[in-house]
């Protein structure tokens, strides 16, 4: 769903799940993403028309979870068919 949100709106998210987590909870986030920062061809497509892909588009979400306030931070990428990431950190 991450990858649905504005990025403007991406802060006030993780805050949230800041809020509610207990200090030291974790949270663990999957979403569709990318190897790196390097562009990728759905990334154009998305440009193009938003809507093509039901609205998603690749996201990097490890530099908005650091700069949330989580700690032990750390991001494991699985490509394939749907790529995605999964973003572990702790409050």
């Amino acid at each position: 769903m991450l990858d649905l949100i504005p990025l403007a709106d991406l802060p006030i998210v993780l805050g949230e799940f800041k809020r509610v987590l207990k200090t030291g909870g974790h949270m663990v986030l999957v979403n569709f993403s990318k190897k790196d920062n390097s562009p990728v061809f759905y990334e154009k497509l998305y440009r193009m028309n938003p809507y093509l892909w039901g609205g998603c588009r690749p996201v990097l979400m490890e530099s908005f979870v650091t700069e949330a306030g989580f700690g032990e931070v750390s991001r494991e990428w699985r490509g394939g068919i749907l790529p995605a990431e999964i973003i572990y950190a702790v409050k």
